[in-house]
């Protein structure tokens, strides 16, 4: 990002001193990333993100610890798919 230009995905500019009349969703997600970004550097936050990327990572870093099963519960799966 220079001045007040926001370089979108596909490789193009946005200039944000000349906004176009209708905003396309690539415009609104890289304002939406610069914003967070921003928020970031003013609260000294090491980890910057969108809330749904945050919420992403959240999710992803819970790991279910399950139980290993028992003679008896394979035994049954055995033959609940042998029916």
């Amino acid at each position: 990002m220079s001045g007040h230009a926001l370089e979108l995905k596909s490789g193009a500019n946005l200039n944000l001193d000349d906004l176009p009349e209708l905003a396309t969703v690539e415009m609104l997600d890289a304002c939406c990333v610069c914003i967070f970004c921003l928020d970031g550097i003013l609260n000294d936050s090491t980890a910057v993100g969108t809330p749904r990327h945050q919420r992403r990572k959240e999710s992803g870093s819970s790991t279910v610890k399950s139980k290993p099963l028992k003679a008896a519960q394979i035994r049954e799966g055995e033959k609940t798919v042998v029916k």
